[in-house]
């Protein structure tokens, strides 16, 4: 691309501002000026050093889980969701700590970008008062992107307590009479 008549004076520094959408991953660029002046008298072309535009990282979501409270039955899951500024397939790696220990770490691979990806731990990995975190990350071939942790899940009991029924108490005939049984409704 050509960009012409930028006004300098002398002595001057001019800067001319390329945008990203217009480069690609792997793509070498370099500046040629010349500089001439009012009376069209110009000075020798001069290049710059070529430069390699590299690959950006993906980003991903913070993990979230679909539910805020689980019971020690119920299979957890999570979400991230990934974007790419250079529209690479990524891979997103999700590692599950139970009280501060790594349990399971899993990778969905190839995905495109913009995906919106989950994973699933299962009561077998977990107990009543466990803490559950996971981290997550995406790798897109070439660079990591930063690792991000879900909140803390606590594990609670599947078990609730009974409720409390008001019992009845009455005589078999209603009379509350020395003679008759007791009857107890609850």
């Amino acid at each position: 691309f050509n960009l012409t008549n930028i006004i300098l004076t002398n002595p001057g520094t001019a800067v001319e501002t390329l945008k990203n959408t217009n480069t690609t991953k792997g793509q070498k660029w370099s500046a040629q000026i010349i500089i001439c002046d009012q009376s069209n008298v110009c000075s020798a072309f001069m290049n710059s050093t070529k430069l390699l535009i590299k690959n950006s990282n993906a980003s991903i979501t913070t993990p979230a889980f679909n539910q805020t409270i689980y019971n020690n039955l119920q299979i957890i899951n999570v979400s991230v969701a990934f974007s790419d500024d250079d529209a690479d397939t990524n891979s997103i790696t999700f590692e599950w700590f139970n009280n501060n220990a790594l349990i399971r770490r899993t990778t969905n691979a190839n995905l495109a970008n913009g995906t919106n990806t989950t994973d699933i731990l299962t009561p077998a990995s977990f107990a009543v008062n466990d803490n559950i975190i996971v981290q997550a990350l995406a790798f897109d071939g070439e660079r990591n992107s930063t690792l991000l942790n879900s909140t803390t899940l606590t594990i609670t009991s599947s078990n609730s307590p009974p409720n409390n029924p008001t019992p009845l108490i009455n005589s078999t005939f209603l009379g509350n009479l020395s003679n008759e049984d007791l009857n107890v409704y609850f």
